[in-house]
């Protein structure tokens, strides 16, 4: 029986994935929807009452046992409906039994007396049927099976009344071309709901799309396309976030690295600039394996590189200068225009302590100072900035 109520429950328009995520999307929506229907129906069901015991006076006793025994089941449908998500199937089994069950106990109170009143129920009977094939977001076939069921049971209750053939004949054409009215515009209905659905999928992805192409964008515009660093602009930024208010580290220590390739300009003369281009990716690749976050490495431009170092103090970044300078000389790049025929750097550094007097200009500004300082002192060495004693250092030529 289960088996058969999902087959009707289905309504596999779509991709089995894709179903399966509309169907989640709908579900709470849906049973939220069936439980305020199922309540409205359990109110006029009691406002029922007041009509039923004018209309049926002889019969109290029945009107309020069938009234209660089906506002019972009402709400134990409502009841049901809460919490966890139920299997669809579940769920339309219970929407088909309310309706059906609505038809039969409206039937049946008409039929204990007159044929009018009887005729009055009949009649209003398909009303509840008509609001949940409108309303309710069940799928198509659940709502064909509550159509045949319910429209089997209002013909048989027809049929049953003792009125004219022309009247039975009148309701049975009118009413069922109705209710399949409403069939049709269930299932428009639920074509519009899962076209919305694709809609919203594609715009979406149509979203993620853009958002991963606009973080591939601002990679590459931070990106050193020879060396694949960050470039300057990535710096830039990495050192103005060490020294945001609202960032963890602010306040704390942090220092800024620049190093220089020694004698670079005689490398691109004697091995032109494709070699001067390979000997800045192997420079690059060897300071890599020496970086580990948070450090930021990037290329500063042309044969210098620059490290935004925070939570490191003057003694962690001098033994950090001094692994870089070690590991491009150990490296052994060669470059047959130095004194050493390797390739080496030199390394200037500037460190701010705790409390963060020190913009990040200021302290590139130091270890840009400390790198010429290096470079005077004969390279392929590591500087710490040093105040000068009158005056800002010269600049080496």
């Amino acid at each position: 029986m289960s088996a058969w109520i999902a087959a009707q429950a289905a309504g596999d328009w779509l991709p089995p994935d894709l179903e399966a995520r509309y169907r989640a999307r709908v579900r709470p929506r849906r049973d939220a929807l069936i439980r305020l229907w199922l309540l409205l129906v359990a109110s006029v069901n009691v406002l029922c009452i007041p009509v039923d015991a004018m209309n049926l006076e002889d019969h109290l006793g029945t009107i309020l046992v069938a009234r209660l025994v089906f506002g019972a089941g009402i709400l134990l449908g409502v009841r049901a409906l809460l919490g966890r998500p139920r299997p669809d199937w579940l769920v339309a089994l219970g929407v088909i039994a309310a309706t059906l069950t609505i038809t039969l106990v409206t039937g049946f109170l008409g039929h204990l007396r007159s044929t009018e009143v009887g005729l009055t129920y009949d009649l209003s009977a398909p009303f509840a049927v008509f609001s949940a094939l409108i309303w309710l977001p069940v799928g198509v076939r659940t709502a064909a099976a509550m159509l045949v069921l319910n429209q089997a049971a209002f013909g048989l209750l027809i049929w049953r009344l003792d009125v004219a053939l022309t009247t039975k004949l009148s309701i049975l054409i009118y009413y069922p071309a109705v209710m399949l009215a409403a069939t049709v515009m269930h299932r428009f209905v639920e074509i519009t709901r899962r076209a919305d659905f694709l809609r919203d999928l594609l715009g979406a992805a149509q979203q993620r799309e853009l958002a991963e192409a606009n973080l591939r964008l601002e990679e590459h515009v931070r990106r050193d396309p020879l060396t694949g660093l960050g470039n300057r602009r990535a710096f830039e930024e990495a050192l103005r976030a060490a020294r945001d208010p609202e960032d963890a580290g602010f306040g704390g220590d942090l220092a800024v690295l620049i190093l220089d390739v020694d004698h670079f300009k005689l490398y691109n003369d004697l091995y032109g600039h494709q070699g001067g281009d390979a000997c800045l990716r192997a420079v690059a690749e060897c300071l890599s394996a020496e970086v580990r976050a948070p450090v930021r490495l990037a290329r500063y431009g042309g044969e210098e590189f620059v490290l935004v170092a925070p939570g490191l103090g003057p003694h962690e970044a001098g033994r950090l200068r001094e692994r870089l300078r070690a590991a491009v000389e150990a490296a052994a790049i060669p470059h047959a225009a130095h004194a050493l025929g390797r390739v080496t750097i030199s390394v200037g550094f500037a460190a701010d302590g705790p409390g963060g007097r020190l913009t990040g200009r200021e302290l590139t500004e130091r270890a840009d100072l400390a790198l010429y300082a290096a470079k005077r002192a004969g390279r392929n060495l590591c500087r710490g900035y040093e105040p000068p004693a009158a005056g800002p250092l010269p600049r080496a030529a």
